[in-house]
């Protein structure tokens, strides 16, 4: 296997992370993953930055480009808390929607078959009582035509998905507990789309990737991509396995199957993006959480972040607690500290009071296995990581 790319601050001894790089070179060998790029970040200082492994499984190593600092991953449901999310967090901050607003107020027709006390508050802390998620690939191929080969869904696809959430029932009452939800994120999607008044990929750009100017991250237009308006580099994405629908193996197409039918962009999944642009906006968060930073405010990242916003221990508004990611190997957490984790591979974990950060994506090739492999090897990575960003942060 080569060397791994490495930076490392002259500050710290040169081994000072070498358990890590150990660590993410055991879950190639065992093939959790053909390659990673991390980041660990300590009040906006790049601490430590890796790139190991190459983006295909080859025998051959020469014959699949290494990974490297500029590669690219689909980072799954980390879509939904680091750009959805992040979205409500400014709209809310400058007045343009509020927690408590009825989801009903912005989306026309949402609020039957009980759904009308509905708030915002309740959709971000999976409190609305939506079932985990709703069959929305199998009815679209039936109901709409759209099929693994047709790639005819875009803007048609997104319509019939909101449309169908509005038409769906609650699998419980709103408010009287929590259940994580894809639904809630589609529906969050639609919503920014609603209040912006232009597509999500759109409102991403203008509201949040270029402000803080954010060029390797973004949503890829499949339909462009199908034009050839658009091309992947095949050296620069990591291919992400091959889909059992879609019978291919996928590179710069998103993995998420009803997102995919939208035509690459939704509330719930479809961002690439490298290791640094996620390691910056989570390093950004932070900033907006000190009251260093006026694109979110510090009370409002505060209330999405707690656990007094809305949301428990495991979900807080829009994001997972530490406990998703890390589980019970960190002994302590922070009130604040929040994670997460998307099922290609990647992981991001966000510690407000130390100021730290920690991203880690990967391309993990099997769909079949459970994600249970994968969740040890995070708790073991980011407990260790813990550990030795502890002996720089104090």
């Amino acid at each position: 296997m080569a060397e791994p790319a490495q930076h490392i601050p002259d500050s710290l001894p040169r081994g000072h992370f070498s358990e890590l790089s150990q660590l993410i070179e055991g879950g190639i060998e065992q093939e959790l993953f053909p390659c990673a790029v991390c980041e660990l970040r300590h009040r906006g200082e790049l601490l430590w930055t890796s790139a190991q492994g190459n983006l295909w499984t080859t025998e051959d190593e020469d014959s699949s480009p290494q990974a490297n600092e500029g590669t690219v991953f689909d980072v799954d449901r980390l879509s939904a808390s680091l750009v959805t999310t992040t979205l409500m967090m400014h709209f809310v901050s400058h007045g343009r929607i509020r927690l408590d607003d009825l989801v009903a107020r912005h989306v026309h027709g949402f609020g039957v078959h009980g759904k009308s006390p509905i708030s915002i508050r309740q959709v971000l802390s999976h409190a609305a009582g939506f079932p985990t998620t709703l069959p929305f690939r199998e009815e679209l191929e039936k109901s709409q035509g759209v099929s693994s080969f047709s790639m005819s869904g875009g803007r048609g696809a997104s319509q019939y998905v909101s449309n169908r959430i509005n038409r769906s029932k609650l699998r419980a009452k709103p408010g009287s507990g929590q259940l994580k939800s894809d639904v809630s994120y589609f529906l969050l999607g639609h919503l920014l789309e609603v209040v912006t008044g232009m597509s999500l990929s759109k409102a991403a750009e203008k509201y949040l990737f270029a402000p803080l100017g954010l060029r390797g991250i973004g949503y890829i237009n499949l339909q462009q991509l199908c034009r050839g308006h658009v091309s992947i580099d095949s050296s620069l994405v990591a291919p992400t396995g091959e889909c059992d629908w879609r019978l291919r193996f996928l590179q710069g197409e998103v993995s998420d199957e009803t997102t995919w039918m939208m035509g690459g962009c939704s509330g719930a999944a479809g961002i690439f993006s490298t290791a640094s642009d996620l390691s910056f906006l989570c390093h950004l968060l932070i900033e907006c959480f000190h009251g260093r930073s006026e694109f979110i405010s510090q009370d409002v990242i505060s209330e999405f972040w707690g656990i007094s916003g809305g949301g428990s221990d495991e979900l807080r508004l829009g994001w997972d607690g530490a406990r998703e990611l890390v589980g019970s190997k960190i002994s302590s957490v922070l009130p604040y500290e929040v994670s997460a984790v998307g099922k290609t591979g990647c992981a991001i974990w966000i510690r407000p009071e130390k100021e730290w950060t920690a991203t880690f994506l990967s391309n993990r090739f099997d769909p079949v296995s459970s994600m249970k492999k994968m969740s040890t090897f995070w708790s073991k990575f980011f407990e260790r990581a813990s550990q030795l960003m502890e002996r720089v942060s104090g």
